[in-house]
């Protein structure tokens, strides 16, 4: 039904994203990425034609990301960065959207990059949003426990708890909580609580 979609419209870009949404799950993921790179090309076209910045459509950062993490995954590091970082720089007023920024410290973190990832966190912890600043705590736990800063990273996890407990919205990024938890416990010998984190047990 994608690719029907997608056939039918081509010049449509949620149709080409959608259709490698689907590639993407099935494993597909080069031909996803080539229909990502069209989405991109045709938004980009679009924002240059109507004169629209880029991040009120919501779309086009979305795109980005889902294109710049297939990059990542099959190894094509540079372009994946340079369209992470323009994703990571675009406002946005949308939650969901504005929690999916953490794959720019992600990218970061994987990369070894941990004070750059530092640096990402703690622009996300400046949000005004409840829920972002969140984020941006978790990411900084990981950064913590990256470095062997074993307490500053259960500090970083406790206040996003603290955050997303006291805030309608938090469920978005409870599973990131619960890995931040897990991996903490993994790493400070309180495996059978790591196994209950990744397992999907409640947050502490």
């Amino acid at each position: 039904h994608g690719a029907a979609y997608a056939k039918q419209v081509p010049e449509v870009p949620h149709a080409r994203h959608m259709h490698g949404h689907n590639l993407r799950r099935g494993g597909r993921v080069f031909e996803a990425i080539a229909e990502f790179e069209a989405a991109d090309r045709l938004h980009r076209e679009y924002i240059k034609r109507e004169q629209i910045p880029a991040e009120y459509d919501w779309h086009f950062e979305h795109n980005l990301g889902l294109l710049a993490t297939s990059l990542q995954y099959t190894g094509q590091m540079k372009r994946a960065e340079t369209l992470l970082k323009a994703a990571f720089a675009l406002p946005t007023g949308l939650l969901v959207q504005a929690y999916n920024k953490r794959e720019w410290p992600m990218f970061l973190r994987s990369r070894g990059r941990l004070q750059e990832a530092e640096a990402a966190a703690k622009m996300l912890i400046a949000n005004p949003h409840p829920v972002v600043q969140a984020t941006g705590y978790i990411e900084s736990g990981f950064v913590a426990l990256a470095a062997n800063r074993f307490a500053d990273g259960g500090m970083a996890s406790n206040t996003a708890l603290k955050l997303l407990r006291s805030t309608p919205g938090g469920a978005v990024a409870a599973n990131a909580l619960l890995a931040l938890q897990g991996e903490f416990n993994l790493r400070t010998a309180a495996r059978e609580r790591a196994l209950a984190r990744f397992a999907g047990g409640e947050g502490r």
